[in-house]
């Protein structure tokens, strides 16, 4: 049985974009997914660059869809970010035409991620579960909501983490900066409130903090700015005992579209710190935490509060042991276990249907 994928990029780039999508393009094809392309012509705006993209958009699908074997997997990576001129329209056609099965692995669910939705969201969602056969879906709890929503249990194969794709290379941390905590992401007030809301925490713990828009008007003896890297370049930048996963506008709780988000995805930044080999802090409700605790890849808190005492509380033993475990887990991360074991789970369920 022959299979494919499909992959977006931007022929002006060569890339797809996010560090999760190419990891998954990367791994799939490791596994034997043959990549189509479907190629972005240009960034500049105006009417004819928008017929040209989408005109685009049409011939690649349709190079791509025909030019497959009959009785083929097709794996696609959702949702789609941008509209493609015809893209709903073909895969119906072909999948019928050639007898496809298509496999959709879910990035982000955009009903629960509220701050990025959009009407064109639904359409996406509805498209997907109507002509999708199989979806890996991040944990139990986005498996349970695609239950709710009407999806069959049989389809569904769980992820468990994202992986993090990751060349060799030799360690480059500054140990002299090392803190108890560091925190990597888009760093932006709007987008990361409660990070700014941690100089006034009362249970001091010492920050590094990575990545873009920083406002660096917010001092402290606690807290050090290291600066932003590219998704391949922090692994071997970040430098702390632990890597904190929280969203929201509050220290106390994970409050908000963001903080919610959290009780239903894989946040990528946890695969992030575990490749860095740190071990994580995570919200007791966040979805990934059973994840955590199972493997013993950090410790939970229900308030940013709890850090210092918890930190300070914790033996150089047991510190040790998640160290060991977090070793583990980021070689697995690094060579896609997670995305191949799914993919073949999906690929099993296959072979017995046709059975």
């Amino acid at each position: 049985m022959k299979k494919y994928q499909i992959k977006e990029v931007k022929e002006i780039y060569n890339h797809a974009g996010s560090k999760a999508v190419e990891d998954v393009c990367s791994f799939a094809k490791e596994a034997g997914y043959e990549p189509l392309y479907i190629r972005q012509r240009t960034e500049d705006t105006g009417k004819v660059t928008l017929i040209r993209n989408q005109w685009g958009f049409f011939c690649d699908w349709f190079k791509a869809l025909s030019g497959m074997e009959k009785n083929s997997i097709l794996l696609l990576q959702n949702p789609f970010k941008r509209k493609h001129l015809g893209r709903f329209t073909l895969l119906k056609i072909f999948k019928k035409l050639k007898k496809l099965t298509i496999i959709s692995i879910i990035h982000d669910v955009e009903e629960l991620r509220l701050s990025y939705y959009r009407k064109f969201s639904t359409k996406e969602f509805d498209f997907m579960q109507s002509n999708s056969d199989y979806f890996i879906v991040h944990n139990g709890i986005m498996k349970k909501y695609f239950l709710d929503r009407g999806f069959k249990e049989e389809s569904l194969v769980e992820l468990g983490i994202f992986d993090y794709g990751l060349p060799a290379k030799g360690e480059s941390r500054a140990i002299d900066k090392k803190a108890d905590v560091v925190i990597a992401g888009n760093l932006e007030p709007r987008k990361c409130p409660y990070i700014y809301k941690l100089f006034d925490i009362k249970n001091k713990f010492t920050l590094n903090l990575y990545g873009p828009d920083y406002d660096e008007k917010n001092k402290s003896d606690f807290v050090s700015y290291q600066g932003s890297y590219s998704a391949e370049e922090v692994p071997y930048i970040l430098n702390g005992r632990f890597g904190l996963i929280w969203d929201g506008d509050n220290i106390y709780k994970c409050t908000g579209e963001t903080g919610n988000y959290l009780q239903y995805n894989n946040p990528h930044k946890t695969s992030l710190y575990l490749v860095s080999g740190i071990p994580v802090i995570i919200w007791d409700k966040a979805a990934l935490s059973s994840f955590v605790k199972e493997n013993n890849l950090g410790i939970t808190i229900s308030s940013l509060e709890e850090i210092s005492e918890k930190i300070n509380t914790l033996s150089e033993e047991d510190y040790d042991k998640m160290l060991e475990n977090v070793k583990v887990m980021a070689d697995k991360l690094k060579t896609g276990y997670h995305t191949k074991q799914a993919l073949a789970c999906c690929e099993d369920k296959i072979e017995t249907k046709l059975v």
